[in-house]
């Protein structure tokens, strides 16, 4: 059951990690288009934060795996929240 856990949690990880480098691509890709008020620049900070809770992930228990999964969830919701990223 364990193994189980910490393969469905990798594989999570490796997911989101793909995301956050996506959604990171797309707002650095409308840099210009960026408002001065600093959403964009937010958007990018969020998928940079998102992606060193997650790396820090790797070769943990699965419990601290948990946790920042859960951490990189409230991440992406601040991200969707963003009115840029809409």
């Amino acid at each position: 059951m364990k193994n189980n856990l910490q393969t469905w949690t990798r594989l999570r990880r490796l997911r989101l990690q793909e995301l956050s480098i996506g959604i990171g691509d797309k707002a650095m890709a409308a840099l210009k288009h960026w408002p001065l008020s600093g959403e964009g620049r937010q958007v990018k900070a969020g998928t940079e934060r998102l992606l060193a809770g997650l790396h820090a992930t790797h070769d943990r228990d699965v419990h601290y795996a948990f946790d920042n999964l859960a951490r990189a969830m409230t991440e992406l919701q601040l991200i969707s929240d963003n009115p840029f990223f809409v």
